[in-house]
């Protein structure tokens, strides 16, 4: 899409003038002749005049509702964040609490081991022999 730069519409009967809002002066100034008669050249002018300011008010319309809808949907981005980052931190506290688990689980086979090793100790003092 081409860059084009805003500006001011002035007509008067047949002439347009195109004016620079940023410092008010006149951009190009021009008179309307289409070749048929004044009056249709007026009646012209005033329809594309209407039309230009339809198209004017629908931009403003647009950008107007462009602005509230990513107001809003920045309010979502900002709202989201703050789920992920909840999230994040149950996340980080369920992560603390499965490696508590794996612990336990890793200490149970240390448990179980010794327990077996007792009762191997146990055994083998009921079957050893004294050499004495």
């Amino acid at each position: 899409m081409p860059d084009f730069e805003e500006c001011l519409v002035y007509k008067k009967d047949n002439w347009s003038v195109l004016v620079s809002p940023s410092n008010n002066k006149i951009i190009t100034c021009y008179p309307i002749k289409l070749g048929l008669n004044e009056e249709f050249d007026k009646k012209f002018v005033d329809g594309m005049s209407k039309n230009l300011q339809e198209a004017t008010e629908k931009k403003l319309d647009i950008e107007i509702k462009i602005e509230e809808s990513n107001k809003e949907f920045n309010n979502k981005i900002k709202e989201n964040k703050g789920k992920i980052n909840e999230l994040k931190s149950i996340i980080k506290v369920l992560e603390n609490e499965n490696e508590g688990f794996q612990l336990c689980i890793d200490n149970s086979d240390a448990d179980l081991k010794k327990a077996q090793l007792d009762i191997d100790n146990i055994i083998d003092s009921l079957t050893k022999k004294n050499n004495t």
